[in-house]
């Protein structure tokens, strides 16, 4: 049996509250199936729970993320991120710090960019 440490009981707790709050939102936007900002807020829950395709697939509803399938694009964003982080990791980036943030910086961007829904005539 795991030692129960401050450290995990503070984990779990942040875990079923997480767990709690995804319930809450998912109730609220069966409730209020065009209220944007409830499936946003469930979206953003469903993310940190790191349960990507069901917040990809929240956040495409909400408008945010472009429609298409939400597997592939949380596996493009898996992929561009774990490029990135082996790329870090087996030092083959400058060993400036500067220059690895700034190569973060242009790959949370793109990914942002990659995935986002097109902006409308309308919302410029």
């Amino acid at each position: 049996m795991d030692k129960v440490t401050p450290k995990s009981e503070l984990f779990q707790a942040n875990k079923e509250r997480l767990n709690f709050e995804i319930e809450e939102w998912k109730e609220r936007a069966e409730h209020m199936p065009t209220d944007l900002t409830v499936k946003y807020e469930l979206g953003r829950r469903l993310w940190d729970a790191k349960q990507y395709d069901d917040a990809i697939v929240a956040l495409q509803k909400e408008g945010t993320v472009r429609k298409g399938d939400p597997l592939q694009l949380a596996r493009f964003i898996w992929a561009a991120v774990h490029g990135l982080s082996m790329l870090i990791i087996d030092g083959q980036l400058p060993h400036e710090q500067a220059q690895i943030d700034d190569l973060i910086q242009f790959t949370v961007e793109r990914i942002n960019t990659g995935i986002a829904r097109p902006a409308r005539q309308n919302d410029r």
